[in-house]
């Protein structure tokens, strides 16, 4: 641990154990696979996380955010063979994580004002099956009920009754709960 960081990692052979800790925490620990000196990045191969056996978690750790490093176990430096990686389950992976972000950039109201853009993710986290969506500035909440700037109960309109209704209870709690938290400051 008495080395500078990437000093210490240009004499990091190839099979030594490690445990590195990330400035945000997160401990990863084991067997280094693969080090790429210029770019400050090591691939430390552990023991899965999902239990299979005969399987590990393969962990792509950039050495710039890495707060502690410290050598378990010194490797020779002889080439290791690694694991095969499936293909189909990581295109999948990162299929199913791209659809997750473009629905979430899909959440963010354009030229709206913060307490518009909370008032829109309370509803989404309430509302069943997250019927909520943004329609330019206004919110269309459980199909057709429109929320129309200020923002308030009073501007839910369309839909059928009872769907009018929840909304109108919702955004109603929404801003009572707001008005009781600055009055408690």
């Amino acid at each position: 641990r008495g080395y500078p960081l990437m000093a210490f990692t240009q004499a990091l052979p190839i099979g030594c154990e490690v445990s590195c800790t990330t400035r945000l925490g997160k401990v990863v620990e084991g067997k280094v696979i693969a080090l790429d000196e210029g770019n400050h990045v090591i691939v430390v191969q552990s023991i899965t996380s999902s239990g299979g056996p005969g399987k590990s978690d393969l962990h792509i750790v950039n050495l710039n955010n890495v707060s502690n490093l410290m050598v378990i176990k010194v490797g020779d430096g002889q080439q290791i063979s690694l694991p095969s990686l499936n293909i189909q389950k990581i295109e999948k992976r990162f299929q199913e994580n791209v659809s997750a972000k473009q629905a979430e950039i899909l959440r963010i109201g354009k030229n709206v004002t913060p307490i518009a853009q909370q008032l829109f993710d309370d509803l989404y986290k309430k509302l069943p099956n997250q019927q909520c969506s943004w329609s330019n500035d206004i919110i269309i909440a459980l199909g057709d009920v429109k929320i129309i700037p200020p923002y308030d109960s009073s501007c839910c309109t369309g839909g059928n009754q009872k769907s009018l209704e929840i909304v109108k209870k919702y955004v109603q709690k929404f801003h009572n709960e707001r008005r009781d938290v600055t009055t408690d400051k």
